[in-house]
């Protein structure tokens, strides 16, 4: 067989030899050429392969089982590795296509239906917050309004004699509730002050020597 590389074939190794021909200045070998050449130099290599394991074998024929089991695991290994690196099949990349862009579609609603989710639930926190805000805000008016009136008619109610627990139930109550709001008022009004006063003293301090 001639070619523009000759290989003699040894034992364990291949020693290339330069021909007449590749010697010459000839233009380069097609690219189609080359790959023919590359089979050709494969298919040497693997009869090259052979050989050395029929020697072996001749040589120690108990290795024969244990080279052919060897063998066939490694090809299925080989096989497995290039299925791994394959990666999905035809159908299961079809099959992932349709999931993604489900799945794509399905997390927009989500985001869609969360915007949505949050805005009622700050629309339900503001009326809650608003009406007990107003409800607070009328209850202490009631109960200031109270004490006001109880302080304007208790004079003559003591004159009189008159028992308010008896004849206004809840009365005495309230009243302490009233009181006991006026005095957390008073107090959310020093607290106030006194940070206002400390803030302002920072203020209009001159900055320590260093």
């Amino acid at each position: 067989m001639q070619m523009g590389t000759i290989l003699d074939l040894t034992m364990g190794a291949f020693r290339p030899v330069q021909s007449k021909r590749a010697a010459s200045s000839e233009p380069p070998v097609p690219l189609l050429d080359r790959q023919r050449l590359e089979q050709e130099l494969r298919a040497v290599r693997r009869k090259e392969l052979e050989l050395m394991r029929a020697i072996v074998v001749a040589d120690h024929p108990q290795l024969g089982e244990a080279l052919t089991v060897l063998e066939t695991h490694m090809q299925r290994v080989v096989s497995a590795q290039q299925q791994l690196a394959e990666g999905l099949s035809e159908s299961d990349r079809r099959r992932h296509a349709e999931l993604t862009e489900l799945m794509n579609g399905l997390k927009q609603q989500r985001a869609d239906l969360n915007l949505e989710i949050e805005a009622h639930e700050c629309e339900l926190r503001a009326l809650g917050e608003e009406r007990s805000q107003r409800l607070q805000f009328a209850e202490r008016e009631a109960l200031h309004a109270l004490a006001t009136a109880h302080q304007e008619h208790e004079r003559s109610l003591l004159s009189a004699g008159a028992n308010l627990e008896v004849l206004l139930p809840g009365l005495l109550a309230l009243l302490a509730t009233a009181q006991a709001d006026d005095e957390r008022l008073s107090e959310l009004v020093l607290d106030e002050e006194l940070e206002l006063s400390d803030r302002n003293i920072r203020f209009s301090s001159p900055p320590a020597l260093p």
